[in-house]
């Protein structure tokens, strides 16, 4: 794993995993004195849908594809990231 600068963690998707890389979110926003939004879990179910979603990614993990959401009043919402959301 690089860092460059203040750019997130550089890394290859092997290994990769939903735990890991809400870990290197959560550190990254911690450094750079960012509020984490724990309570309010909207955001990281906006941002793990988006990312599974988005077909560009180069070099986008695996596990994204499996992540499952559901549709709840306006909000795509994933089991899986709940999980994450709440450690």
């Amino acid at each position: 794993m690089q860092f460059a600068g203040n750019e997130m963690p550089v890394d290859t998707n092997e290994g990769m995993s939903l735990g890991r890389i809400v870990m290197l979110l959560v550190a990254k926003l911690y450094s750079d004195d960012v509020p984490l939004p724990f309570r309010n879990q909207e955001p990281w179910h906006q941002l793990f849908f988006e990312l599974k979603v988005d077909r560009d990614i180069p070099g986008k993990p695996s596990f994204l594809s499996d992540l499952v959401f559901d549709w709840d009043a306006g909000l795509f919402s994933s089991p899986q990231v709940t999980v994450y959301a709440m450690a």
